[in-house]
């Protein structure tokens, strides 16, 4: 399946640009619109599938484009680039019944830790030029919007996740003692998957 099928542009995308022959990929559109700034959704739920297109939007597109593609994923364990599966998936355990037959094993081309996709989980990629990327700044957007949802315990650590902090209460008061980053952010990151890609600028 070509990277182009299952993908939808949005409506804000596909007003920016006018021609009167079909365009075969978003690549094509990337290069005839006059935006910058570009989102994708797919709406396929195959991970292979979504792995791939969110590669090929990344080895394709204008290196002076912003885009930002979410997707969700069926049931699939995505390993980083250079994880050790063995160390880092329970592989006698997916080999049986019910995991065999319903959670996929996929590694992706990034690095990073690996983490488990489902349908409840949304996942974002942006792909921008190297120069104008800040890791943090684009973690901190979920933060804000967790914030907002009434999730005051987000934050960015030092390693660029989005984890919670972990706070105790006082049996006696009720209140809280202390503060500090929870070693469970693990649990946290499987709601949400995360990409950033970085276009070189050709001199």
């Amino acid at each position: 399946m070509s990277p182009s099928r299952g993908l939808r542009l949005l409506p804000l995308v596909r007003r920016s640009y006018s021609t009167t022959t079909p365009l075969k990929t978003p690549i094509e559109l990337l290069r005839l619109s006059p935006n910058r700034l570009h989102i994708y959704r797919s709406n396929s739920t195959n991970p292979f599938f979504n792995l791939s297109a969110e590669d090929y939007l990344l080895r394709h597109s204008p290196p002076t484009s912003t885009l930002l593609f979410t997707y969700t994923n069926t049931p699939s364990i995505i390993l980083g680039r250079n994880q050790n599966i063995w160390s880092e998936v329970n592989i006698p355990l997916l080999n049986t019944p019910p995991y065999n037959s319903t959670v996929q094993l996929v590694r992706r081309r990034s690095g990073g830790g690996t983490v488990y996709h489902d349908l409840g989980n949304l996942c974002w990629s942006v792909i921008m030029p190297r120069k104008a990327f800040d890791r943090d700044f684009y973690a901190n957007v979920v933060v804000r919007a967790l914030h907002s949802l009434g999730v005051t315990t987000a934050m960015v650590n030092e390693r660029h996740d989005i984890i919670l902090r972990k706070t105790t209460t006082s049996p006696d008061t009720g209140k809280t003692k202390r503060e500090g980053v929870s070693s469970c952010y693990v649990a946290f990151e499987l709601g949400f998957g995360e990409y950033f890609g970085v276009v070189e600028e050709s001199a």
